[in-house]
């Protein structure tokens, strides 16, 4: 999905939502995934669907939130490779 590291990436990140919100219009919700750098455990994360609910106080990463994700046995899976 697409992916942006702010505070450093704001610009393309404005450019991303803007996009994609002129494509979909006011028919289908545009959800973003906020994640705190330095964080585990799904500590921090927030979705926000609204340029104004994201802060620029603290580095993030935020992507674009996947809405008809791959499922394997009806359940949201992630491969880790090290």
């Amino acid at each position: 999905p697409l992916t942006y590291a702010l505070p450093h990436e704001y610009n393309a990140f404005v450019a991303g939502y803007t996009s994609i919100q002129k494509f979909t219009g006011a028919t289908s919700p545009n959800f973003w995934i906020v994640k705190p750098i330095g964080l585990s455990r799904g500590r921090g994360i927030s979705v926000v669907k609204d340029i104004s609910q994201v802060a620029y106080s603290q580095p993030i990463v935020i992507q674009k939130y996947i809405s008809n994700p791959m499922l394997f046995l009806d359940y949201k899976f992630d491969l880790r490779v090290y």
